[in-house]
């Protein structure tokens, strides 16, 4: 795969975060009692939750808010996420605003630990497993080294000699367009599909037009590690300029929304838009979409998609449709150029 020639260690770096979060189930032999319906005799070994890992809920989101916030900017690579060094400042300032999150909601659960302990403890169903939980719970010190978050310094991006700086180029490249399409599959999913197999929306909120600029952005900051990043920014533009700035996403607006989509995450059509090809973009309402929809549903578009291929084309029985049967994933896209 052809790449720009740039300089890694210069243009590129890595970041990642460390995160501890204990399950709060240790593991005792010294049970005697019927656990879940089942005997556990003396000598077996059996975990059991020391602590309501439901407190901690606050503390997987703002772990989750991290993970979440990198893979918007940043491609994943080596189990880190690979983004521009002159992002890094901004990038990590962010980062650590929920690394503080993180701190201030174990703050608050450390402060009411031994009561919520004692509380999990007195309201457990099993008497027998109180003073063995009892026995095993953490200590709020033990507890609170238990559960971390924290954003590791930047790390440089090299190859060990330079004969493998092409070879290292080439995968970062493939893994910047393999994220592509991960993310658009995503935005197919959670924006333009229904049920399963899934069956295309007959319209769209904004939100997709806000996650297919939130995608561009990310392509454009990283466009300079591959020419061929630069030439989707064209196919965004191509459509993206062409949708309403409020209300629904319908009819030839959201075919061309679902053009560009499909052909984000489909391997060929993608690499057809990085050598520069165009988006096929429909400029009048005169489409399937608004011409043959069968309105069963406000939300859920019940016709089969057009195919070139007799073979495989479905019929939707009207009297009594079936939406969940109507035409598989794989099939959604059969057809069209």
């Amino acid at each position: 795969m052809q790449t720009n020639k740039i300089d890694l260690t210069k243009e590129v770096s890595l970041l990642s975060f460390d995160a501890d979060l204990c399950s709060c189930q240790r593991v005792t032999t010294d049970l005697d009692i019927n656990k879940d319906g089942k005997p556990v005799t003396k000598g077996a070994t059996v975990s059991i939750p020391v602590f309501d890992m439901t407190h901690t809920n606050g503390l997987k989101t703002n772990r989750e808010r991290i993970r979440r916030y990198l893979q918007s900017v940043g491609i994943p690579f080596a189990g880190a996420y690979i983004v521009a060094k002159s992002e890094v400042k901004e990038i990590m300032a962010q980062c650590e605003d929920y690394v503080d999150m993180f701190n201030n909601e174990k703050d608050v659960l450390l402060r009411d630990y031994p009561q919520l302990l004692a509380d999990f403890i007195d309201n457990y169903g099993v008497d027998e497993v109180k003073p063995i939980i009892e026995k095993l719970a953490y200590s709020a010190d033990v507890f609170a080294a238990k559960h971390s978050l924290e954003m590791l310094p930047a790390m440089s991006l090299g190859a060990a000699d330079p004969d493998g700086e092409d070879a290292l180029l080439n995968k970062i490249s493939e893994a910047a367009f393999e994220d592509v399409r991960t993310s658009a599959f995503n935005i197919y999913k959670d924006r333009l599909s229904v049920g399963k197999p899934s069956m295309l929306v007959t319209s769209a909120t904004q939100t997709v037009a806000k996650d297919l600029v939130a995608l561009k952005d990310k392509v454009t900051k990283l466009s300079f590690l591959h020419e061929g990043l630069g030439n989707l920014i064209k196919g965004f533009d191509a459509v993206l300029s062409t949708l309403p700035k409020t209300g629904k996403i319908e009819g030839h607006h959201l075919t061309n929304v679902v053009n560009l989509v499909h052909s984000l995450r489909d391997k060929d059509l993608l690499k057809d838009l990085s050598d520069g090809a165009p988006v096929n973009i429909l400029e009048t309402a005169d489409d399937w979409i608004d011409s043959e929809v069968v309105d069963t549903d406000s939300s859920v578009d019940t016709t089969p998609l057009p195919s070139n291929d007799t073979s495989t084309s479905t019929t939707v029985d009207n009297e009594n449709p079936m939406p969940g049967e109507l035409f598989s994933e794989d099939d959604l896209f059969h057809g069209w150029d």
